[in-house]
């Protein structure tokens, strides 16, 4: 059981960076398998609901014990270790209607702007982050080999759903990879933690004079969806672009109105 729990948190920490790894690795190593017992290769859905059930406290605590489950058992499925997944069919947690934060286009420029002042290295990581939409983890976890210049293509194998993601490289990202390959061909393209990610963006956001709730990665990926959604790309390609399984997350980046479409039209 502990050298899977090893494993399993050794890919949390690539996927997910090391605070949330931390946060879900309470949950199914101290809660889940030693205080509740269960056993990984053998847990059903109604134990798994057991285990939810008992969870005292707020609501948020049964929320991320339910996304730590989620992700142990989708990584145990994608590995083959499983041949189902007992967390699938849990109840997903209510999301918020409003749309997710992002950076409008004189936003993105001013942030880019402002990181390229302060560390040229940090604007080419944000610029692969955002023209790749990928998520943080896949992106500080990227290895060289995963990335072909030549075919301008780069394959995210630290996703979040365990499956392989190719994205094509757009000018954008080509020469931010290009850039990023040859200054940190070593271990990772990025060669920074996705905690560092957040603390970069937190400061350039500060300089540049940007809401601090837009300090995280993932408002790169957000700022991405919506430009393609924008631009008159078509819901499946952006799904299909962002790695979505549900359709429904996709759809959060429609959220463009008329008037910005406007202004996007006339800047093309």
């Amino acid at each position: 059981m502990f050298p899977l729990f090893q494993k399993w948190m050794a890919y949390a920490r690539t996927d997910l960076g090391e605070r949330t790894a931390r946060e879900y690795g309470y949950w199914v190593g101290w809660r889940f398998l030693l205080d509740f017992g269960a056993t990984p290769f053998e847990c059903t859905h109604d134990a798994i609901i057991r285990f939810i059930g008992g969870i005292g406290g707020r609501g948020a605590a049964r929320s991320v014990a339910k996304q730590a489950l989620r992700h142990l058992f989708r990584y145990l499925h994608a590995t083959g270790q499983r041949t189902d997944n007992p967390a699938a069919l849990l109840p997903r947690n209510r999301r918020s209607r409003h749309a997710p934060d992002w950076f409008t286009e004189d936003e993105l420029a001013r942030f880019i702007y402002t990181a390229a002042c302060w560390c040229p290295e940090w604007a080419w990581a944000f610029l692969f982050i955002y023209a790749t939409g990928a998520r943080v983890g896949e992106a500080c976890g990227l290895a060289p080999d995963e990335l072909d210049l030549e075919a301008r293509v780069v394959i995210f194998r630290r996703t979040k759903n365990g499956l392989d993601r190719v994205v094509p490289l757009g000018p954008t990202a080509y020469a931010a990879a290009r850039w990023l390959a040859s200054r940190n061909g070593t271990s990772t393209i990025l060669s920074v933690s996705p905690s560092a990610i957040r603390g970069r963006m937190l400061r350039v956001c500060e300089m540049a004079d940007l809401p601090r709730r837009k300090a995280h990665p993932h408002v790169l990926r957000h700022s991405i969806g919506t430009a393609l959604c924008a631009h008159g790309v078509h819901q499946r390609e952006v799904q299909a672009f962002l790695g979505h399984i549900d359709p429904a997350m996709t759809s959060w980046y429609e959220h463009v109105s008329g008037d910005r479409m406007r202004l996007v039209a006339e800047s093309i």
